[in-house]
């Protein structure tokens, strides 16, 4: 190659390496700022507030830094390129989630809630272990809980569905001593209570083959709550119907869940949504009212279907459960006044469990991360006759947070708590 092509090949590398850098930083001027990501189901970081206080505290370079990574041209695309380069040096996760056989993803990174107060707002670290202090304080509160229900002769199960990466752990490289050590923990501090283990049994279905949890998302799906639903009832002493007496409806053939957009890998198929509908039964008999926290919507069924074909802020096509999550949802069925009340204490795998649960009671559905807007409500009556009481509130927060803490009290929307004493 003679000298002058070897120039012209030169120059024609850094007039492209400056258009790329000159392009970029021209796009990301001329680019209006993105405040939510639908992939990542995360509100972005806009351009931070300049002020004294901010720039002698950190804050504004730290709120810099995060605008600059959210906001960064193609950021999407680059996620996934950088996806792909840890695939191609044989790395099996990427920000935190593992890439599995058949395409299962799971996180193994949790933000470990270690039960302090801080001044200031806590970053917790992410770890691959918890604090057993808080994951003892939560379990603790549930043991006081069904204590309570017990002075209310009110029958309490507690059921805490695990991650996936305790069911799924088969799909993956990667030591399960710490997911056992926690589920081990969780079994012997709710020895003197109701418990539903269902550890061991999911975690056979699923090496079985079983479709029990998703594959882009940390929920478990329509089946796994099913099997959820039959030892609920169990708990209870009641019969429950079988899978053969239900019809099968797919929801949605393209569900990316919130671990998906965690990933960055682009190159995992969808997941399958359904909802499942007892023979001969109608949805329309059946009335669910949700209290969102401002005002309060009424459906017919168990399902808000504009979630299928529409992205709300926050949220994906699993939240057509129940219609996302809420403070307060009440189901009653028409023209079966007869029905036990059932209280169920919940996260959102609640959510695709309380519609089997409906077929047998009446709900008063609460989430207990929003437990303190039913307190504040002016709209809501200060207590409901239950016959009935179940929590379920899924593992990883146990770990990060501490709502059932905060939420101790929670048994006093019961009618006859002043009875209770703690």
């Amino acid at each position: 190659m003679n000298m002058n092509k070897q120039k012209i090949i030169n120059l024609m590398t850094i007039v492209i390496f400056l258009g790329i850098l000159f392009g970029l930083a021209a796009a990301f001027v001329i680019k209006p700022a993105d405040d939510y990501s639908s992939e990542e189901r995360r509100k972005l970081q806009l351009f931070p507030e300049l002020t004294w206080e901010t720039f002698k505290n950190g804050d504004f370079t730290k709120e810099m830094n995060e605008y600059l990574n959210d906001q960064f041209p193609l950021r999407n695309t680059f996620v996934g390129f950088e996806c792909d380069i840890e695939k191609l040096l044989l790395k099996r996760e990427n920000n935190g989630v593992l890439f599995g056989k058949n395409d299962q993803l799971a996180v193994r990174l949790f933000s470990a809630h270690d039960g302090k107060s801080h001044e200031d707002t806590y970053i917790a670290p992410l770890v691959d272990f918890f604090y057993e202090n808080h994951v003892g304080a939560q379990l603790n509160t549930i043991n006081t809980l069904a204590e309570r229900f017990e002075k209310l002769e009110i029958p309490f199960s507690v059921i805490l569905p695990p991650r996936t990466i305790d069911v799924a752990c088969s799909a993956f490289s990667y030591p399960s001593e710490n997911s056992v050590k926690l589920l081990e923990f969780a079994t012997a501090a709710l020895d003197d209570v109701n418990y539903i283990n269902i550890n061991n049994n999911y975690r056979a279905r699923y090496d079985n083959g079983e479709y029990i949890y998703y594959k882009t998302d940390h929920h478990w799906t329509t089946l796994g709550a099913y099997y959820a639903y039959v030892e609920v009832m169990k708990s209870f002493g009641m019969e429950y119907y079988n899978k053969a007496d239900f019809d099968i409806h797919t929801a949605a053939e393209d569900f990316y869940g919130t671990t998906y957009g965690k990933s960055g890998n682009k190159d995992i198929s969808p997941d399958t949504v359904e909802y499942w509908t007892l023979k001969n039964d109608i949805l329309d008999n059946y009335t669910m009212e949700v209290y969102t926290g401002e005002k309060w919507i009424t459906f017919s069924g168990f399902y808000d279907f504009a979630y299928l074909d529409t992205i709300y802020e926050g949220v994906d096509k699993y939240s057509m459960f129940l219609s996302a999550t809420n403070p307060l949802t009440l189901i009653t069925k028409k023209g079966d006044e007869g029905r036990e009340t059932l209280l169920l204490l919940k996260d959102s795998f609640g959510h695709s469990l309380a519609p089997f649960l409906a077929l047998h009671f009446d709900l008063v559905i609460v989430d207990i991360g929003q437990y303190s807007k039913i307190l504040s409500s002016k709209t809501i009556k200060n207590s409901f006759e239950i016959d009935k009481a179940l929590v379920c509130y899924n593992i990883e927060n146990l770990v990060t947070m501490n709502y059932i803490s905060k939420a101790g009290n929670i048994y006093k929307l019961v009618e006859g708590w002043e009875n209770v004493t703690d």
